[in-house]
């Protein structure tokens, strides 16, 4: 699994992934400001970071290592992010993740994200 995770590109499927909220999250796709469009995309790669870490070690993350989440939440919403869009976002951002994942998946590593499913 760690080789998968380390072929796929962070930078990459991060703005996949805020180009993918654009078109179906309207609060996302009213970013405007570049520091918001920053900020999100800080985030996609930061989970990305997050994410890659638990299916490298096979364990959960420290409970600090969500703190950083946690403030990337706080953040849109005090922009004005509905609720409803955080939930969708990151709802999203965990389907492409694994869709990215399954893309980028030789067919031998089939198995190891099945495996790498149950983690989560």
């Amino acid at each position: 699994m760690v080789d998968l995770v380390t072929r796929i590109g962070r930078a990459e499927a991060a703005h996949e992934m805020l180009a993918e909220m654009r078109k179906q999250i309207a609060s996302y796709e009213r970013l405007s400001d570049e520091a918001s469009e920053a900020g999100v995309l800080d985030t996609c790669t930061r989970n990305l970071r997050l994410w890659h870490q638990w299916l490298s070690s096979g364990g959960e993350p420290e409970p600090t290592a969500l703190d950083e989440l946690r403030a990337s939440v706080r953040a849109r919403a005090d922009a004005g992010v509905p609720l409803e869009d955080l939930l969708h976002a990151y709802r999203l951002a965990g389907r492409l993740g694994w869709q990215i994942l399954r893309r980028n998946a030789a067919p031998d590593e089939q198995d190891v994200l099945l495996d790498a499913a149950e983690l989560l």
